[in-house]
């Protein structure tokens, strides 16, 4: 992706060069498909005040120029509005409308867009409260080869002695199976899914209140008001501490947030 935030901060003197034939006509042919400053800057290759400079220059040039941009939003664009987005907490339109040399309802019109077009399908969404039932074929095939892939992924890094002596008396399936059955029936279905769960799916997951060791889910809500940016984080965490294991999350969390649970437990207790 471009580095939008450095345009116009080139080592151009303070006197700009002025633009050569070729890329006057350059110039010319992205103002006659409304293209703005820093559109012409990007592709040109040029820095915003050399490319104004040249405008102030030539008032061919300076007369094709439009004031807002209008029509369908090109890639560039897109690209650049989503770096945008990506800088701040809240979306400040009328800022970025001014530079991207668009309306601010031209904005909210393509953010909106935007934000239909990340939503998932029906066909990709999961039931709020995943089955309880036996898995699939399909889903068993699914989540062994997945868990194998982590395995083997653990085996292969950097490890100690001892746990490269424990991990070698055992093949990678062989761990994948024991590790499998320790997870809930309802955890496994969504490992298995071909979409990730959403937030109201993993708070409908039952905890698991147990002092025995386990993984548990926290969903947390950023204080965030840009529809861009992910609307819920999870962290996940494990609980081995002796004497409390699962039920030692639950209820420092209760006493934190005011008796208010948000841990899920995402595996079954160890024995």
């Amino acid at each position: 992706m471009r580095d939008y935030s450095k345009q116009g901060r080139g080592k151009e003197p303070a006197k700009s060069r002025l633009l050569t034939a070729e890329e006057a006509e350059q110039t010319r042919a992205l103002l006659r498909q409304g293209c703005q400053v820093w559109e012409i800057a990007l592709s040109i290759q040029r820095s915003k005040p050399a490319v104004r400079a040249a405008l102030e220059r030539d008032q061919d040039l300076t007369g094709q120029l439009t004031e807002k941009k209008k029509g369908k939003w090109s890639d560039l664009e897109i690209e650049y509005l989503l770096e945008l987005l990506g800088r701040c907490r809240v979306p400040r339109r009328k800022e970025m409308a001014r530079l991207l040399g668009r309306d601010a309802s031209s904005v909210g019109r393509q953010i909106n867009k935007m934000v239909a077009e990340r939503r998932p399908t029906e066909q990709q969404r999961l039931p709020l409260v995943p089955p309880d039932g036996d898995l699939s074929e399909r889903e068993q095939e699914v989540l062994e080869a997945r868990m194998k892939d982590i395995v083997d992924g653990l085996i292969s890094m950097d490890k100690t002695e001892e746990w490269e002596h424990v991990l070698a008396e055992k093949p990678s399936a062989e761990w994948a199976a024991r590790i499998l059955a320790l997870i809930p029936t309802p955890v496994k279905h969504i490992l298995a899914a071909s979409a990730p769960p959403t937030a109201s799916t993993l708070k409908a997951l039952e905890w698991q209140d147990t002092s025995r060791m386990g993984v548990y889910a926290w969903v947390l809500k950023p204080k965030l008001n840009n529809p861009l940016q992910m609307e819920d984080f999870v962290y996940v965490g494990s609980a081995t501490k002796f004497g409390s294991g699962l039920s030692g999350p639950k209820v420092s969390i209760n006493v934190g947030r005011g008796g208010r649970t948000k841990y899920q437990g995402l595996s079954a207790p160890t024995a």
